[in-house]
């Protein structure tokens, strides 16, 4: 391995060590106190060196590739940022409620780490293979999160479900690289068709996107989701709803880019996804592959946004509105990727928006995790008066909310706002004002669960037990982030 290919994986070798460093560990941590006291703090330190090892690519004009296989630039370091923040949220909520239960095991934390790595890989391929490892190898470490408590029912129902739809979809997109191969002659995006070769080649992108809209629980491949939400404790709930998020519209928007860029550019025009753009030849008329696509990202955009939205009103469970919540999240971000115009192709208000989601959704599922009860009691009136008595966990949950509902000067609302304008300016005018419309629908069930967690009402007494700093810190962190973020809209993202 050279030196910059070295440089490059820092952060990715950090992570991994500390998944492998935290597993070696669990086996000779015998007290489960002690288990769920060191290796929260070990794999967390992991992650605090893989973003000093990210530092200095954040911001950077500098674009790189692995053989073409794996590429980075400031956009991806960003992103990677979010997932190292998400993934240390998703640990101290881990540590929380598992110790909280006196779990016996200590093999989550490393789990959620080689999950991170997974979705890190995603966030940086290039080439169908590289993705399709990434995938699984996020997949196959949510699987066993998602079931961690085996002695329950609806764990192993949200497992079982979860299991077969994601073969089965992972199994589409497998069959569309295959495909893509035979259209191309090669696995990695961006590269047109073969001459006669362009109906298969259209096929082939159309079983890849499929198998990346049910990964980020788009309308109609949502259907998994509430259950294997719900059926997951809270930490790991918040973890796929953010980390995986991240890593499917990450590949998403790659995937988009290389498909449009495939008729106009030369391939490594997705190495930089900060500043990709679409070389015009002789009228602006998209493709008829890229309208197409376009009209179903807007239609399956405000069907996510609408059937997300409606259905999250109804539910009575933190789990389950967030889950309906990250459907109607994954359809605004699915109206940044249509386009009218091939003048310019980017995606700078589809970066924002993910990474101000990813950050706040794992922020506030750490929090409530903070609060909840007993095997992770989330009723929304069960948390009722929990912010008066942990008022910390209270703010954090209060202004991540806020943001993801959009409520104006949060960073929600301005990539809200990104979005919109962006269809406004694409002539999308009806379906920006009917997304700005249900966004006011969306903003009702998050503005309950904040109203009752901070109703003057005590509950329960499975809270009162002490709450570690390394919760706190990376609570604070990820809170950090939601509101700094929001002053610096035009970084490379």
């Amino acid at each position: 391995m050279s030196d910059s290919m070295f440089v490059l994986l820092l952060p990715f070798i950090a992570i991994a060590v500390g998944a492998l460093g935290s597993l070696l560990a669990e086996a000779f941590v015998k007290r489960v106190e002690s288990k769920h006291q060191a290796l929260p703090w070990l794999s967390c330190g992991f992650l605090v060196l893989a973003i000093i090892a990210l530092y200095p690519t954040l911001g950077s004009d500098q674009v790189s590739n692995i053989h073409s296989i794996l590429a980075f630039d400031a956009t991806r370091a960003w992103i990677d940022f979010a997932l190292i923040i998400s993934t240390m949220c998703g640990v101290v909520g881990l540590q929380h409620s598992l110790s909280r239960e006196q779990y016996p095991g200590g093999e989550p934390y490393p789990l959620m780490l080689l999950a991170a790595c997974g979705v890190y890989l995603m966030i940086h391929a290039v080439d169908g293979i590289a993705l399709f490892t990434g995938i699984e190898l996020a997949s196959l470490s949510i699987y066993a999160l998602v079931a961690v408590r085996r002695e329950r029912l609806d764990s192993g129902e949200a497992l079982l479900k979860y299991v077969v739809m994601g073969a089965i979809f992972s199994a589409l997109y497998l069959y569309g690289v295959a495909l893509l191969f035979g259209a191309t002659g090669t696995t990695q995006f961006g590269h047109k068709a073969v001459a006669d070769r362009e109906s298969l080649f259209a096929v082939a992108y159309g079983f890849m996107f499929i198998g990346l809209l049910f990964k980020v629980g788009v309308v109609p491949f949502h259907f998994w989701s509430p259950d294997a939400y719900s059926g997951a404790p809270l930490a790991v709930t918040g973890f796929m709803a953010s980390v995986m998020k991240l890593g499917g519209f990450a590949a998403i928007g790659v995937l988009w880019l290389s498909l449009v860029n495939s008729h106009y550019a030369e391939p490594q025009v997705i190495f930089d996804i900060s500043a990709a753009t679409a070389m015009m030849e002789q009228s602006g008329d998209l493709p008829m592959i890229v309208a197409k696509w376009s009209l179903a990202f807007l239609v399956l955009g405000i069907l996510s946004i609408a059937i997300g939205n409606f259905s999250a009103l109804g539910q009575t469970s933190v789990r389950r509105i967030m889950a309906f919540s990250s459907v109607a999240h994954a359809g605004y971000m699915l109206l940044a990727l249509p386009l009218q115009q091939l003048e310019a192709t980017r995606l700078h208000h589809l970066w924002y928006y993910l990474i101000g989601y990813g950050i706040a959704t794992a922020a506030s599922f750490a929090a409530v995790t903070l609060m909840s009860g007993k095997e992770d009691d989330d009723q929304v009136e069960t948390l009722a008066g929990q912010a008066r008595r942990h008022p910390f966990a209270g703010i954090a949950v209060t202004l991540c909310l806020t943001s993801l509902a959009g409520v104006p000067l949060t960073m929600g609302f301005l990539g809200k706002y990104m979005v919109f304008a962006n269809l406004v300016n694409g002539n999308q005018i009806i379906v920006a004002c009917i997304g700005m419309l249900l966004a006011v629908v969306g903003a009702v069930y998050y503005f309950r669960i904040i109203i009752n967690l901070w109703q003057p009402k005590d509950s329960g007494d499975g809270l009162r037990q002490s709450t570690s700093g390394l919760a706190y810190a990376a609570i604070a962190c990820a809170l950090i982030c939601v509101l700094g973020l929001l002053l610096l809209p035009e970084l490379r993202f």
